[in-house]
């Protein structure tokens, strides 16, 4: 994250996420209007937004959406079938988005 400028990381000080500028997100618009967008042109369009619901998720969750993102960590982490991989891991990014 720090080497695509999402993150900004602080010795001693911990990691903080960058703002974002309005020209990255017109880029992601005109890759969506030019056509079809590949499977790794979304997962770097969802970067920003991801980075963006960890931080309100940090500022915003309670007890019960904390119990709710480590159940689905958890999942995540035990789950060998791929299906159920696949689904623990929309379940914690749906844990993170509710949280913030």
């Amino acid at each position: 994250l720090e080497a695509q400028h999402l993150i900004e990381v602080a010795p001693g000080r911990g990691s903080f996420v960058r703002e974002q500028s309005s020209g990255q997100a017109r880029g992601y618009d005109a890759l969506y209007r030019a056509g079809r967008p590949t499977v790794r042109q979304l997962i770097e369009a969802r970067i920003p937004l991801e980075v963006e619901m960890v931080r309100l998720a940090t500022e915003r969750a309670t007890d019960e959406d904390i119990a709710a993102m480590r159940a689905a960590r958890d999942g995540l982490e035990s789950a060998t079938d791929v299906v159920v991989k696949a689904q623990a891991d929309m379940e914690f990014h749906d844990a993170i988005a509710v949280a913030s």
